[in-house]
């Protein structure tokens, strides 16, 4: 009874906290044994799920920075980790009394089968939330680096172009009909005087 007292202490709360769907501890012991230390120190574990990816059953976790897939079985073991930032898209579809997730990534799409319906969509929940924090996050670093990059091509502007520039306004005011002849021809002769 102790060991199994300290046992129970070392699993990790946010551990205990994702296993909430039912029948996740009775399936994947081993897994769930194996689990810390697949995980980094500051890993937090979000969502915990039984499920199948191609023909092998172990569980699923969605921490905040990636989805992992693990098996142990009595000859072999998987482990499969998927980053946030390398997930293009994630969906659920659903055939009979089976869901399946489907997360692109490039140059694949994974499916991962669940048999229970709120576990499957409790993990795309977890998984399009980061996915979508990450992807305003690339197009704000996008368009910040396009900025910088389109700045520092960009001359700082001299004389001759800010005459130019406002020539080109004049020019503009008078096919719009905005300004008389006179007017556009004598600030024209004017701004041409001040070109070097």
């Amino acid at each position: 009874r102790e060991e199994s007292r300290t046992r129970q202490s070392k699993v990790r709360t946010d551990i205990l906290k994702a296993t909430d769907v039912a029948g996740v501890t009775l399936r994947v012991r081993r897994e769930l044994r194996h689990l810390p230390n697949l995980l980094n120190p500051d890993e937090e574990v979000l969502a915990v799920a039984v499920g199948r990816l191609n023909e092998d059953r172990g569980l699923l976790v969605a921490t905040n920075e990636r989805f992992i897939f693990c098996f142990y079985g009595w000859i072999d073991q998987s482990v499969r980790s998927i980053n946030y930032m390398n997930i293009i898209g994630c969906r659920l579809s659903s055939r009979g009394l089976t869901r399946t997730l489907h997360l692109e990534v490039p140059l694949d799409i994974i499916s991962i089968r669940f048999v229970w319906h709120y576990a499957a969509q409790k993990m795309q929940n977890v998984i399009t939330a980061h996915t979508a924090n990450i992807s305003e996050e690339r197009r704000r670093r996008f368009e910040v680096e396009h900025l910088i990059e389109t700045e520092s091509k960009r001359r700082p502007l001299g004389r001759d172009d800010i005459i130019a520039e406002q020539i080109l306004d004049l020019d503009e005011q008078y096919r719009s009909g905005s300004i008389e002849e006179g007017y556009y021809k004598e600030r024209k002769m004017n701004l041409l005087g001040k070109l070097n």
